[in-house]
């Protein structure tokens, strides 16, 4: 073999032994992510898992319907005062009005009088 084949084979090993390196760090990295955990999680787990979260976001959506519903009813009888109130408002206004023009039909017919 030639010089140059040799060099050849010792970059290539030496590329193949820090790729192996690498890989050491990463699933180093990996089992430190997972540490505290025995066994890597079945496929049922995974999807009681999948099942818990999905319940929770039902009863979460449930619990927010929930709450819109009762601000919805509130907003409602809101409403309903304040139309009453408005209702009430113009009765009163029409009342003050007819009053005004008892007041001034009044008034003049007892100007017309002293005339």
């Amino acid at each position: 073999m030639s010089d140059r084949d040799n060099n050849l084979m010792n970059t290539n090993t030496s590329t193949m032994f820090d790729n192996n390196n690498n890989n050491n760090n990463t699933a180093s990295s990996f089992a430190t992510a997972f540490k505290g955990r025995n066994t890597a999680m079945s496929t049922d787990d995974l999807r009681k898992a999948r099942e818990s979260r999905a319940a929770d976001a039902l009863r979460m959506k449930d619990e927010q319907l929930k709450i819109l519903s009762e601000q919805n009813g509130n907003l409602l009888l809101s409403l309903d005062k304040v139309t009453t109130f408005t209702i009430l408002l113009k009765l009163i206004s029409f009342k003050y009005s007819a009053v005004c023009f008892d007041n001034y039909f009044i008034t003049f017919s007892l100007m017309m009088m002293m005339m």
